[in-house]
């Protein structure tokens, strides 16, 4: 309805919803739908052009979708017709027949055929076709009628681009582990193949237990390739088709499969940089409701709007990003950052140096930056800053320094408080006491199984001041152990087990130094904590 009684809530969408008035066999379903028209609908119309009460809404238009215009829906569009009232829809076969069978019947806009189009597309086409008809509505797609504003834009609130990129995580650690194993694969390839007696006592024993093992190894030139080109696209090609597919459907949600294969053909123009990703999945999610309205401005049929808008918008934005070099100067933007996080902190400013032992220089700069990390995370930094660069940095299928980091200053401090506190918990109440427990236990358990789930200590840290002050120290320490020697050697992640998180760095001893330190102080702090406040609340009992 064009003039209804229904708001528009505080997202511009009606209030107005279709229900299911009833349900059965197809057959049943027919006549009750064949009952319906004859008996209300059908009257109704007929009473409105009568002008037997003036009150009544008006039926204007009629929206066909796959009719039966010989039985079903025949009385419908045999009185539609005699009214000259417009009729829309999809099912060209349908439609042609009821416009041959029903003298008069006024089909308007694009009705037609519905191979490839979408809910979305065929809606935009129905309402456009009957608002161009009536000549009293202007009609447009990206226009939303508030109330007290006739003309005002779209205002829904869409998401900011670091939080679409931080919804993109869960792809970003895959491609990385996988990335790992790929390469894990490659060089025990290789230590078989540069051994001859290894590699013919692999392929004997695999005679008698796993042959394909042994044609994997004896075919190691192919499986070399393959490894090297799926490699090649998980580092290149995987993640920028991510942020492009999530970043369309996060501010087009409403063209569904189309903002889908439109983002996904223009990433492919992305090759390596994550910011070109964004940047494509954007500009298609712009260019899909334009054009899908211009092409039915213009009548061109569902088909090939749809062909038009979800096959051919893609390709124009890989070819725009790609010719126009953006893709290559936003990959050099991400470049710039990974060499900036990565760059020691010794090597930066070499002559703080503060002392050094077997290769390991302690500028404290490090340490400042742990407690900078902590601190961050408590004030809304995490996932408007550190976790953006995180992602950054896993661009290619890489772990991130900022990764090791966010475990060892974040997740493992957490996990230490959450140890110590379940050993240790000073409650003199029973129901207290159980309830922190069951909640340390669950945030021991998810921090290192997990990587996550920080927040759980946070309470503690706030409730006592040495707690907190021991967070700092365990997280300053951890830093200073990571960028101690070259940050590239220790690129892990959160959001992990922890164990899995050691296994990533190649540096494993400074890792699982960097853990060990955070853990062990963090639960310190906590020990001595509860230790404290058990003593006060047994002298406050002896008073």
């Amino acid at each position: 309805s064009s003039k209804g009684d229904s708001k528009p809530s505080s997202t511009g969408t009606s209030a107005f919803q279709v229900r299911a008035y009833y349900t059965g066999l197809l057959q049943d379903v027919n006549t009750k739908a064949k009952e319906i028209e004859e008996a209300i609908i059908v009257p109704y119309i007929n009473k409105q052009h009568e002008n037997i009460d003036n009150n009544i809404a008006m039926i204007r238009g009629v929206i066909c979708i796959s009719c039966d215009p010989n039985e079903v829906n025949y009385k419908i569009l045999s009185t539609a017709a005699s009214h000259d009232i417009p009729i829309t829809g999809s099912g060209g076969t349908s439609l042609s027949a009821a416009v041959k069978i029903h003298s008069g019947l006024q089909l308007v806009g694009n009705a037609g055929g519905s191979v490839a189009t979408t809910t979305y597309t065929r809606a935009v086409s129905y309402v456009h076709a009957l608002a161009s008809y009536w000549d009293d509505l202007d009609y447009h797609p990206l226009t939303v009628i508030s109330e007290g504003d006739q003309n005002s834009e779209h205002d829904t609130i869409k998401p900011q681009m670091r939080s679409v990129l931080d919804a993109c995580l869960p792809s970003f650690v895959a491609v990385c582990l996988a990335c790992h194993l790929l390469h894990l694969l490659k060089y025990l390839i290789d230590e078989l193949e540069k051994d001859d007696n290894k590699l013919n006592d692999v392929g004997d024993y695999r005679n008698y237990s796993f042959p394909p093992l042994k044609e994997l190894i004896s075919s190691s030139n192919s499986t070399m390739v393959w490894i090297d080109q799926l490699l090649s696209f998980m580092k290149h090609q995987a993640l920028p088709t991510v942020c492009a597919v999530v970043t369309t459907t996060s501010f087009s949600p409403e063209h569904g499969s189309a903002a889908i294969m439109a983002s996904a053909v223009a990433s492919f123009g992305c090759w390596g940089s994550i910011l070109s990703g964004l940047l494509a999945g954007w500009l298609v999610s712009q260019m899909l409701g334009r054009t899908l309205f211009a092409c039915v401005r213009m009548n061109i049929p569902a088909t090939m709007t749809n062909i038009l808008v979800a096959g051919c918008i893609g390709p124009v934005v890989a070819i725009l990003l790609s010719a126009s070099g953006i893709t290559t100067l936003l990959g050099w933007v991400t470049d710039i950052v990974r060499s900036i996080v990565r760059t020691s902190t010794v090597d930066s400013i070499a002559p703080i140096t503060i002392f050094s032992w077997n290769e390991y220089n302690i500028s404290g700069l490090g340490f400042v930056f742990g407690c900078l990390f902590c601190y961050g995370s408590k004030v809304g930094w995490y996932h408007s800053i550190f976790l953006p660069i995180i992602l950054i940095e896993m661009e290619h299928g890489e772990a991130s320094s900022w990764g090791a980091l966010d475990e060892c200053t974040l997740v493992i401090v957490s996990a230490g408080i959450c140890c110590a506190n379940i050993l240790t918990s000073p409650s003199s109440l029973e129901s207290v006491q159980s309830d922190n427990t069951s909640v340390c236990k669950r945030g021991l358990l998810i921090n290192l199984l997990c990587g996550d789930f920080i927040e759980v200590a946070y309470p503690f840290m706030e409730e006592s001041h040495l707690v907190n002050i021991f967070a700092y120290l365990a997280s300053g320490v951890a830093g200073e152990v990571l960028y101690c020697k070259d940050p590239t050697e220790i690129l892990s992640s959160a959001y992990l087990p922890v164990f899995v998180g050691i296994v990533l760095a190649h540096d494993r001893t400074r890792m699982a130094t960097a853990i060990l330190s955070s853990f062990f102080i963090s639960f310190l702090g906590m020990i001595l904590s509860n230790a404290m406040r058990k003593a006060t609340n047994s002298k406050k009992k002896n008073l």
